[in-house]
């Protein structure tokens, strides 16, 4: 079986048109050889198979990252555009989307309301932070250093 012809199998296929920029090889993180993934990377699969029901947002920068099933979630329910990362020779591109770190509290009410579970990592220092969906005050997450 084809897994781009199943909408289940592959996640990107239900985006519209405007918000896909790149084709990706992998839309999801299980479908990775971990071990082929930079270190970044690798850390996020592995941050993500520790919290399969949220989604994960990695700083990276003055930026939240979502790659893989997250990226394309993100950008559906938020109407942002769906790029992609490079993430080594024998896996290729990987779907990423993300937000401004300084918009980060308008986007994750939102998603919060739609009755998303987030969870924030911080790619630099190594930080957590888990927001249940129930969480009343996702607008407030604590800022980064």
């Amino acid at each position: 079986m084809n897994p781009s012809a199943d909408p289940d199998l592959n996640p990107q296929s239900q985006l519209p048109d405007r918000l896909v920029k790149q084709a990706v090889r992998y839309a999801h993180h299980r479908e990775v050889n971990w071990d082929d993934l930079p270190p970044m990377m690798r850390h996020y699969v592995e941050t993500k198979a520790q919290n399969p029901n949220a989604l994960l947002l990695y700083r990276m920068g003055d930026f939240f990252e979502c790659f893989f099933e997250d990226a394309i979630t993100v950008a559906r329910e938020l109407e942002l555009m769906l790029t992609s990362k490079e993430s080594g020779k024998n896996v290729g591109r990987v779907p990423m989307a993300g937000v401004p770190q300084k918009a980060l509290d308008t986007y994750a009410a939102r998603l919060v309301e739609k009755g998303f579970a987030l969870y924030r990592d911080w790619e630099t220092d190594r930080k957590s932070t888990r927001l249940n969906s129930s969480h009343s005050r996702a607008s407030r997450m604590p800022s980064s250093a």
